[in-house]
């Protein structure tokens, strides 16, 4: 062995490698390998293989055979792997061939629906391990299934004062998982923890909010928390939140909607969220407007808001405002918004989104109520001169039956200027015939939509209504020559119309695009192989004879047919072999 390799770092650095590799594969052979084999690489090489565990079962199965079996799974779940239990009383020898490998585990996952371990193994393990299985465990994620009996109470066995990631999936929120939020700030060194999840399953049994002050006590005392995210809070924990000097990321799925929220607390904050990048809640719109102000010291970059279940409308406006009020325009990237609450009545979607055009630098941008105006043409070119950086568009109502939507001619602005967008969800309206017979005389005045280097890829329809889907893959294919693909929703209904708008989406995405593609491709190489060839000959007929450019004269004028395409006598183009390109659907020609 080379000396080199004898030198501890690079033993580590290469194990560390070999792992980091394998684990994308999810294979671990050849550092068990490793670890048998060569004598010097034996320590580091355990070291990353017990680095990180989907399970506890590795650390029991490195106890002799007739210690340990597993059951055959249940076949209730298809995570299900089986239950491993003890077979025997543990011993002294047992317990220090765990301490041997579970001192080297950094990343575990406990999780009671796939790798299931029998209760009195955390019972035995219990007894030789008062204090922590796992001392330099780093990053835990204990998963406590509500269709499994709880393992709650055996968590104390795997939390560390060392922790730095702490995710716990809980099956409800009462007295005694209560209890167990409000122990973890003595268990856990207040600098050491960064990220923290705590989630609990409300589908079970309902919170209770008598309780929910146990999840704001225990923030505050983190403060070095970079992430936090939390299935219920109440408004306490977001003001605990707002004061943690380095968080950067703050999910909420619930907000107490009992409790209410003080405006003038809210000012006696000097800086709030001073290190806040990105944050999703769900609240109610007039809840939001309210802690907005929140925002103002903070140089966000993405903000998610959601709502659930409708309410008054008369909020939108003030919300709208104040997002563009407290929010800075110079690092802002992402805004979703989706509320299901129809718009006040008259306002036009451009009034609505006024307020966020200052951000330049936005990149993101979803948009959904229950009812949305259709854009105009003004509107998308405002939206492609304010948002030249954008990569995502989402602009559709929650109920896109009774959505009149976009005229496919009002996406023109969007085909050009905008570099890096490359996901389009909207509700369109391409049925309309006067907007379908202004594109047509717009294409035949001009030959083409103007310049389009769109790198647009995936066009997200939803219910959007279709009619001649020959002439809408044409426009799309001209507009968007980068489109890959289509999707259009379809709920499986009875509804005819549904069905069919959605047989003529499939067909656009999945047939004529391709097939316009190909004819495009298959032009742009004759031409160049016709140019190639037309230079040649011209060149050794103008040394043979200097009558040659007469006879060049015809293909510089009138129509080039290509030699492989046919035209059939009603004017539709058809392949090769004479059969056209129509489907199993009927043409769309002639309703």
């Amino acid at each position: 062995m080379h000396q080199c390799l004898a030198i501890p770092d690079i033993q580590h650095l290469i194990c560390e490698l070999l792992r980091t590799e394998l684990s994308l594969r999810g294979r671990s052979g050849p550092l068990f390998t490793l670890a048998r084999t060569c004598r010097a690489f034996t320590e580091p090489a355990l070291d990353n293989l017990y680095y990180e565990l989907e399970s506890l079962w590795p650390l029991i199965k490195c106890l002799p055979h007739d210690a340990w079996t597993v059951t055959a799974p249940t076949g209730l779940s298809i995570l299900d792997k089986g239950t491993i239990s003890l077979r025997r009383a543990l011993s002294s020898a047992d317990a220090a061939t765990i301490q041997k490998y579970s001192q080297r585990v950094r990343v575990i996952e406990i999780d009671s629906e796939g790798y299931r371990v029998d209760e009195g193994v955390f019972h035995a393990l219990g007894f030789f391990f008062p204090e922590y299985l796992l001392p330099n465990l780093k990053r835990l994620w204990f998963y406590d299934s509500p269709s499994r009996p709880p393992i709650f109470q055996y968590i104390r066995l795997f939390i560390c004062p060392g922790l730095t990631s702490l995710r716990i999936n809980l099956q409800g929120l009462d007295a005694q998982t209560g209890s167990l939020v409000n122990s973890l700030p003595s268990l856990i060194t207040p600098s050491a923890l960064r990220d923290f999840h705590l989630l609990f399953s409300l589908r079970k049994k309902a919170f209770g909010h008598a309780h929910l002050h146990c999840i704001s006590s225990c923030i505050g005392t983190w403060h070095n928390l970079r992430n936090l995210r939390l299935t219920v809070a109440d408004y306490d924990a977001i003001l605990q939140a707002s004061r943690l000097p380095h968080l950067r990321r703050l999910m909420v799925a619930n907000l107490d909607k009992q409790q209410y929220i003080d405006q003038q607390e809210i000012e006696l904050i000097s800086k709030p969220f001073p290190a806040l990048r990105r944050l999703t809640i769900n609240i109610s719109l007039d809840k939001g407007t309210r802690l907005l102000p929140l925002l103002r010291g903070c140089k966000l970059q993405e903000l998610k808001i959601a709502q659930r279940g409708p309410t008054d409308n008369s909020s939108l406006s003030d919300f709208l405002a104040g997002v563009g009020k407290y929010l800075k325009p110079d690092s802002f990237q992402t805004l979703w918004i989706n509320a299901p609450i129809n718009p006040p009545e008259g306002v036009s979607f451009g009034a609505m989104v006024a307020p966020f055009l200052q951000y330049s630098k936005l990149q993101s941008f979803k948009f959904k109520l229950a009812q949305l105006p259709p854009l105009t043409a003004q509107e998308t070119l405002q939206i492609k001169t304010s948002w030249p950086n954008l990569r995502t568009l989402c602009i559709a109502a929650h109920d896109g039956l009774a959505c009149e939507g976009t005229n496919l001619s009002s996406l023109l602005p969007l085909a050009s200027g905008l570099p890096r967008l490359r996901r389009l969800k909207m509700d369109l309206n391409a049925w309309c015939p006067l907007d379908r017979a202004e594109l047509f005389d717009m294409y035949r005045r001009s030959r083409d939509f103007g310049v389009c280097n769109s790198p647009l890829k995936y066009l997200d329809v939803r219910w959007s209504k279709i009619s001649h889907k020959e002439f809408v893959a044409a426009f799309l294919s001209e507009a968007f020559p980068n489109l890959l693909h289509i999707r259009s929703l379809y709920l499986g209904t009875d509804d005819g119309d549904e069905r069919r708008n959605h047989r003529r989406w499939q067909t656009v995405g999945q047939v004529l695009l391709p097939l316009l593609r190909m004819t495009k491709r298959k032009e742009q190489l004759r031409l160049t192989h016709r140019d190639d060839a037309m230079d040649v000959e011209g060149d050794e007929e103008m040394e043979e004879d200097k009558d040659g450019a007469d006879r060049l004269a015809p293909f510089w004028s009138g129509r080039m047919v290509d030699d492989d395409e046919d035209v059939s006598s009603d004017g539709n183009h058809t392949d090769e072999d004479g059969s056209d390109f129509s489907t199993d659907e009927e043409s769309d020609y002639g309703e």
